[in-house]
C-alpha cells in the first residue's frame, strides 16, 4: 500500500487512538447512573447523570431529561438495574422505564394504582413484587398498599388481593381488614414505605425455596390501640410480612402478604429505612426532629431500641442506610443538611460522627447513596433545583463535597434513584 501523505496519516491515527482512549476512560469511570424525578414540568421529567468513580462528580447523560407522567414523586430501581419505576402522583400511576447499557431510559409499561395520591414505592429484593403506598384506599380516608407482581422483563403483572372471609380487595389497607370489609385501627396520612430482606432467608425445605420480606409503612394511627399492646393515637409504624415459596421447577411463587403489627412512632413520621442485614428499622419524625429505632425479631415483630429516640437536625425529610449497613444518612430541610450516623452493630443505636454533616442546597427532600462503591452520597434539593454530592469516608463516615457540587436539575426535584453501571458490582455487606 502506498501512502501519499504519511505525516497526515500518522496524525490521524494518533487522534483516533486518543479519542478511543478518552471514550474508554469515560466508560470505565462511570460507576453509576443517577436519576432525579422533577415535578415542575407537565408532564414530569427524569434528569439523568453519570457518576464519575474518581471524583463522584455528575455528568448529564446524553438525551436527558426523559419524559414521564405528571408529578413524579418517587423512584425505585429493580435489583438488577434493568428497570426504573416512577410514581406519577397526579396520574395515580406507576411507570416502568427500561435502563439501557448507556443509562438511557425508555418507557415500557404503566399501571394504575387502586387508590389515589400514590406517595411512595419500594421493591422486593427477592420476589418480583412492587409495593406502592396510596394516600387513600378507593373511596376511603385511610391508606393502602398496592402489591404488584412483576414479569420476568420487569413489566407489570397483576395486583395481589387481600382476602378475609367474604371480603376481597385488590389492595391491602393500612390497618386490619375484617371479613365484612371494614378496617380496624386504620392508618391515615401514610407517608413512606420501605422493605427489608429477612436475615435468615431464603431457606430450602424439601424441594421448595422459601422467602420472607418485611415491609414497613409510616403513617398516623387514627385510634388508640389497646391490644395486644397499648399504642396511643399518633405517629405509627406498620409492619407487613410478605412470604413466598417457589416449588422446584416452578417460575411463579406462591405468596402471602399480611399486616403483622403496629408500633408507636412519634408524632409525624415521614421517612422509614431498613438496615440491610435485617436487624434494625429507623423512622424519622418531622415534628419532633428525632428518629426512632427498632429491632426486628420473629415474624417481623418490632421492639423499640432502648435508647430511642435519637436527635436529628430540624425537619428531617428522608433517610437511607449505606449498602454495608454501617451508616445511616438523614436529610433535613430546615437545616439544609445531610447528616451521617454510625450504626452500632450490636445495639442498632445511631450516633453522629465527626465531620459527618454536609451542607446541601435549600429544601433537601431525598437522600441516596450510590451502590457500586457505597462511597458517594447525593441529595435532591427541591427549592433550588439541584443535587448536592458528597464523598463519604468509608472508615469514619465523614462527608465532603464532591467536585463541582451542586449539580443543576429540572424544576422541582422530588426523588433520587441510583443504579450501578453494568461494569461495576454493587457493594456487599461488611463482614
Amino acid at each position: 500500500m502506498t501512502f501519499r501523505n504519511p505525516g497526515r496519516t500518522v496524525a490521524a491515527v494518533v487522534v483516533l487512538i486518543a479519542q478511543t482512549l478518552i471514550m474508554t476512560a469515560c466508560s470505565s469511570n462511570t460507576i453509576d447512573f443517577l436519576y432525579v424525578a422533577t415535578s415542575s414540568q407537565s408532564p414530569g421529567q427524569i434528569s439523568a447523570y453519570e457518576v464519575d468513580h474518581l471524583s463522584g462528580a455528575l455528568r448529564p447523560l446524553s438525551g436527558s431529561p426523559f419524559t414521564v407522567g405528571n408529578n413524579p414523586i418517587a423512584l425505585v430501581a429493580s435489583p438488577d438495574g434493568s428497570s426504573l419505576y416512577v410514581v406519577n402522583q397526579k396520574d395515580n400511576t406507576v411507570q416502568q422505564l427500561t435502563v439501557g447499557s448507556d443509562g438511557k431510559l425508555a418507557s415500557k409499561s404503566t399501571i394504575q394504582t387502586p387508590g389515589t395520591l400514590p406517595i411512595s414505592i419500594a421493591i422486593d429484593p427477592q420476589l418480583r413484587y412492587l409495593y406502592v403506598l396510596d394516600t387513600y384506599a378507593p373511596g376511603k380516608t385511610y391508606g393502602a398498599v398496592a402489591v404488584i407482581s412483576l414479569n420476568a422483563d420487569g413489566s407489570f403483572g397483576s395486583l395481589l388481593n387481600d382476602v378475609v372471609g367474604s371480603c376481597t380487595l385488590n389492595y391491602f389497607p393500612v390497618g386490619t381488614l375484617q371479613s365484612n370489609c371494614t378496617v380496624v385501627n386504620p392508618g391515615i396520612s401514610p407517608t413512606a414505605i420501605a422493605v427489608m430482606e429477612a436475615s435468615t432467608y431464603p431457606t430450602t425445605i424439601g424441594s421448595a425455596t422459601n422467602y420472607q420480606t418485611n415491609v414497613y409503612v409510616t403513617g398516623i394511627n387514627q385510634n388508640t390501640i389497646s391490644s395486644p399492646a397499648f399504642i396511643p393515637a399518633g405517629g405509627a409504624l406498620y409492619s407487613f410480612l410478605m412470604t413466598g415459596s417457589v416449588a422446584s421447577g416452578a417460575s411463579t411463587p406462591t405468596v402471602s402478604f399480611a399486616l403483622t403489627g403496629t408500633v408507636a412512632a412519634g408524632t409525624l413520621p415521614v421517612a422509614v429505612t431498613a438496615e440491610p442485614r435485617g436487624r434494625f428499622v429507623y423512622v424519622a419524625d418531622q415534628t419532633e426532629n428525632q428518629m426512632y429505632g427498632y429491632s426486628v425479631f420473629g415474624s417481623n415483630l418490632l421492639q423499640r431500641l432502648n435508647d430511642s429516640p435519637f436527635k436529628t437536625g430540624i425537619r428531617p425529610t428522608s433517610m437511607t442506610v449505606d449498602p454495608r449497613g454501617l451508616y445511616l444518612l438523614v436529610s433535613c430541610s430546615t437545616d439544609e443538611t445531610v447528616s451521617n450516623y454510625t450504626i452500632d452493630p450490636t445495639t442498632g443505636d445511631p450516633s453522629a460522627t465527626m465531620s459527618a454533616t454536609g451542607a446541601t442546597g435549600p429544601g433537601p427532600v431525598s437522600v441516596a447513596i450510590e451502590p457500586a462503591l457505597g462511597r458517594y452520597v447525593y441529595s435532591a434539593n427541591h427549592v433550588d433545583n439541584s443535587v448536592s454530592g458528597f464523598k463519604m469516608d468509608p472508615s469514619t463516615g465523614a462527608l465532603s463535597l464532591t467536585q463541582n457540587s451542586p449539580y443543576p436539575t429540572g424544576g422541582g426535584p422530588t426523588a433520587i434513584a441510583i443504579i450501578a453501571h453494568g461494569d461495576h458490582p454493587t457493594v456487599s455487606l461488611a463482614p
